[in-house]
């Protein structure tokens, strides 16, 4: 069975951020270097650390990020409390 780990999304984590967010907001064939990429890459650098601002909760299954999302922070701290069955189910 797979492993199954909701929990707050470090700097290390944003090459599969960017996948998932390719996925969702690249659903062309558009050349693999598009603006936004690079913008969302400096934007999640500069608040991924600042838990005064916003958490990127994200599940990580066998090592590989699944899901995520953004949230203010008020939002976000009840998300990464939630158990973690309504989180993985």
């Amino acid at each position: 069975m797979d492993s199954c780990d909701p929990r707050t999304a470090t700097g290390d984590d944003a090459p599969q951020l960017l996948r998932l967010w390719t996925m969702l907001f690249d659903q062309d064939d558009s050349p693999v270097h598009r603006p936004w990429r690079i913008n969302a890459r400096e934007w999640f650098d500069r608040f991924v650390d600042d838990a005064s601002s916003a958490r990127f909760p994200v599940i990580e299954m066998d090592g590989d990020v699944v899901a995520t999302a953004v949230a203010p922070w008020k939002s976000a701290s009840r998300t990464l409390t939630a158990p973690r069955e309504e989180l993985c189910d």
